[in-house]
């Protein structure tokens, strides 16, 4: 009776493991990338992982960016009834307006989050992972 007990505890704990497991393995697919996961209406959805770092240049923080398809903010405020256009690979807030135009043209050159990253380390600037 004893062996019986035991092997059925042993069982439910290979089960229990197995699906918590299961649930981890799920909940990491569903936030591990920058794409939203679920759309459950107008301003209601739930994102993947995104690497969001923090820019500075000479101990100064210049810039926030998210490798993420979205929108550029400015220092300065966009004329009245211009509509924001989203960038196909990043979202970023630049908090510098004297560095803004070096920014905007290292992001031109650039073809893809990483090679941006690459242009910004390349330029001077220095790069904090803010959100892993």
């Amino acid at each position: 009776m004893k062996k019986i007990v035991a092997k059925r505890r042993k069982t439910f704990l290979y089960l229990i493991l197995g699906g918590a497991v299961i649930v981890c393995f799920f909940l990491y697919f569903l936030f591990a990338g920058p794409e939203p996961a679920f759309e459950l209406g107008p301003g209601w959805t739930i994102h993947k992982y995104v690497p969001t770092f923090d820019v500075y240049k000479n101990d100064k923080l210049v810039a926030k960016i998210k490798a993420q398809s979205g929108y550029l903010t400015s220092t300065a405020l966009p004329p009245p009834g211009t509509p924001l256009k989203k960038h196909p690979f990043i979202t970023a807030s630049v908090l510098v307006p004297e560095e803004e135009n070096n920014l905007s043209r290292l992001l031109k050159e650039a073809k893809d989050f990483n090679e941006y990253l690459s242009f910004l380390k390349e330029d001077g600037y220095v790069v904090f992972l803010t959100h892993p």
